[in-house]
């Protein structure tokens, strides 16, 4: 495991284990952690959509896993114990807290959770370490908070460890998502979408990076949604039972398992 703490694939990739570097040198880093995609993180959900903004970082980085000799073994992460935490840097809104938890949860590679991150702990770097790396709250008599109890959180919190919790729990029976082909699209109109898939299942990922709910006209993912009629929505259980449209909800998330 490597950490390699630089804001380019093309100099991250020298690091992961490979064959193809043009000195010979070889690490024999088996993984090493995603930091072009962590600052692409950062800009995504605080950004509206542009040229080279908002979402459109993520799609730029991503499209740039030809250099890697396998994207699968990044590991993908939204803040470490180094920096500011991820609710901070996302301005306390848990609707981009939701949209970044989702894209680590879905997108290619190894995904870590920093502790605390699930109840919307917060802290800034340069106050000192101390602040982003205090005790996961509870564990002890007397606690006023407990998290593994689920007593004393607020309930932003207790949205937000629900909403991981759930995440978590579908993540490790889906195969198209742990280890499945990743296949993205430009985004449009504020939404980004993307799949992953393999040959027996696939999941579609919308991403509204708007402030407005968005109506999704499936028919330009016409390739990744062939032979498939129907799906249903991870997060709220929503039934589609035809693949024309898809109204996502504003600065929101919405996780489609597709069905044949």
């Amino acid at each position: 495991m490597g950490e390699v703490w630089l804001n380019y694939p093309s100099l991250t990739a020298y690091w992961l284990d490979n064959e193809t570097n043009q000195d010979g040198y070889r690490s024999y880093l088996t993984n090493v952690f995603d930091f072009p995609l962590m600052y692409a993180i950062d800009r995504a959900f605080n950004e509206e959509d542009g040229w080279d903004r908002g979402t459109l970082a993520l799609y730029e980085i991503l499209a740039q896993d030809f250099l890697y000799s396998n994207p699968m073994n990044l590991v993908v992460f939204t803040d470490n114990h180094d920096g500011d935490r991820f609710y901070t840097k996302m301005k306390e809104d848990i609707r981009k807290f939701k949209l970044g938890m989702t894209f680590v949860m879905t997108i290619r590679g190894i995904p870590q959770i920093y502790y605390g991150g699930e109840i919307l702990m917060t802290g800034r770097e340069h106050d000192g370490h101390g602040y982003i790396r205090e005790d996961f709250p509870g564990g002890w008599p007397g606690d006023k908070v407990n998290v593994f109890e689920q007593v004393g959180l607020e309930p932003e919190q207790l949205d937000a460890f629900n909403f991981t919790r759930r995440l978590l729990n579908w993540r490790k029976n889906n195969k198209a998502v742990q280890s499945g082909e990743f296949t993205q699209y430009i985004p449009e109109n504020g939404v980004y979408v993307y799949f992953r898939h393999t040959d027996d299942e696939a999941v579609m990922v919308l991403l509204n990076n708007t402030e407005e709910e968005s109506k999704v006209d499936l028919s330009r993912f016409a390739e990744n949604l062939k032979g498939y009629t129907a799906g249903r929505s991870v997060l709220s259980r929503t039934m589609f039972e035809k693949l024309d449209y898809i109204t996502v909800p504003a600065k929101s998330p919405m996780i489609v398992e597709l069905m044949k």
